[in-house]
């Protein structure tokens, strides 16, 4: 124990008897407000939302875990999604502000004689097409999981993708999910549902969306390892989708 021995030694409450062992609760949604995040468990099924984190939603039933659920949009670089978490009146929201621009050449005369442009400071340099990009996700329980609305507004025809990953070695359907030619686990699933099975446990999912097929945007992470469904879509987006436990 080291130099904790002396907690000990000094505070004579710590030596009193521990409480007795209670079980483990299985039934509860908690919002730990302080560490910006929510856990609902309800028996075998679990689900955990974070705030000011990319990988903002993940669920569990039994051994099939969805490890976790990112949005992504190609704006300027920036536009992995993650924000502050908020309850509401019926579940919780995560909102994200982003404000785009292009930096304008410098005038001649402020361009100096060697004219190293990567040494420039950006502060030097006129901006101009100013644009906002607002992304919101509201998460609310419903019977064996959560629905999740998902809302992406500000300019038209910015790409966006829904990434979920699952956890590897179970087995991945649904009619309208379709095969990336680009990696043998990465999935876009259309307009249906897809259920992943592993453990003897399912999760489902959906309904999907698919308006483009690029998955891996400019300025988001990178794709998490495992198996990843993407849904798809172009700005401004507004989707509904749940992801739950079935038999």
């Amino acid at each position: 124990m080291g130099h904790y021995v002396i907690d000990f030694m000094e505070i004579p409450e710590l030596r009193n008897p521990l409480p007795p062992r209670e079980p483990i609760p299985t039934d509860y949604a908690k919002h730990y407000a302080r560490s910006s995040f929510v856990h609902i468990r309800r028996g075998d099924r679990n689900a955990t939302i974070l705030g000011d984190n990319s990988r903002f939603f993940s669920f569990r039933n039994g051994g099939a875990v969805v490890e976790a659920v990112r949005v992504a949009t190609a704006y300027f670089r920036k536009g992995q999604f993650s924000g502050p978490l908020q309850p509401t009146e019926n579940g919780y929201r995560l909102e994200q502000s982003l404000e785009g621009f292009y930096y304008q050449p410098l005038t001649p005369g402020d361009r100096g004689a060697d004219e190293q442009w990567p040494l420039i400071s950006g502060t030097s340099r006129a901006r101009s097409n100013f644009s906002h990009l607002k992304s919101s996700v509201e998460i609310r329980e419903v019977e064996g999981g959560c629905e999740i609305n998902l809302s992406v507004e500000g300019l038209n025809q910015a790409p966006v993708a829904v990434e979920i990953t699952l956890r590897p070695g179970g087995k991945l359907t649904g009619d309208s999910l379709t095969l990336d030619a680009a990696s043998p686990h990465i999935y876009l699933l259309g307009e249906g549902l897809a259920t992943y099975e592993l453990a003897g446990s399912r999760v489902q999912f959906g309904p999907g969306f698919r308006q483009h097929a690029w998955t891996q945007l400019r300025g988001a992470q990178p794709r998490l390892e495992g198996l990843t469904v993407y849904m798809t879509g172009f700005t401004p987006l507004k989707q509904t989708f749940r992801i739950a436990a079935v038999p």
